[in-house]
């Protein structure tokens, strides 16, 4: 009830002053516009508050768009549009402490070595790289031609200790641009 009557007053007095400067009556209702503002954002600041405290935060992982590079050329990706977001959807301020884990997910070369799986390891064999793979910043290349899915994974603790997570991919395509 408090809030509602500082709101009150506060649009009264941003109402007496404009009319005393005479910017009510000379039709301007610039400053009594500005000042019903107030009580919406307070009621968005109050439900934003409320999703935030009864829907878990998610992390927003971001592994950029697709790039195109020549075999042996070096790319740096770029993870550092990731962020947490409370349960109303926006970036919680202050951002916590987001790690990152980048890993090939799949690429021309298959299952270069064997173990069923697509990974780094298939990559360094068929002669490709995947550097700082535990930063927002790592240092992809290969030396084959072909189109290659990198997967990032976010990870942040929550102040209540949950450990949560996202995912995104990005593909990095490798051509040779002479013909």
């Amino acid at each position: 009830m408090t809030s509602n009557r500082k709101t009150v007053f506060s649009l009264a007095r941003v109402t007496v002053a404009a009319a005393l400067f005479g910017a009510a009556s000379s039709g301007c209702n610039a400053l009594t516009q500005v000042a019903a503002i107030g009580p919406i954002l307070a009621i968005d600041a109050a439900r934003q508050a409320a999703l935030d405290a009864l829907v878990p935060a998610s992390v927003a992982a971001e592994a950029g768009e697709t790039v195109l590079i020549t075999p042996g050329q070096i790319i740096i990706l770029d993870a550092s549009a990731s962020l947490v977001r409370g349960g109303s959807g926006l970036a919680l301020s202050p951002q916590p402490d987001i790690t990152f884990f980048w890993s090939v997910v799949d690429g021309p070369m298959g299952d270069f070595d064997g173990d069923g799986d697509i990974d780094s390891a298939d990559l360094a064999a068929a002669g490709g790289r995947l550097d700082l793979a535990e930063t927002a910043f790592p240092q992809f290349s290969a030396t084959m031609e072909g189109a290659f899915t990198l997967q990032l994974t976010s990870t942040t603790t929550t102040p209540a200790g949950d450990i949560i997570t996202g995912t995104d991919v990005v593909d990095v395509i490798v051509f040779d641009a002479v013909p």
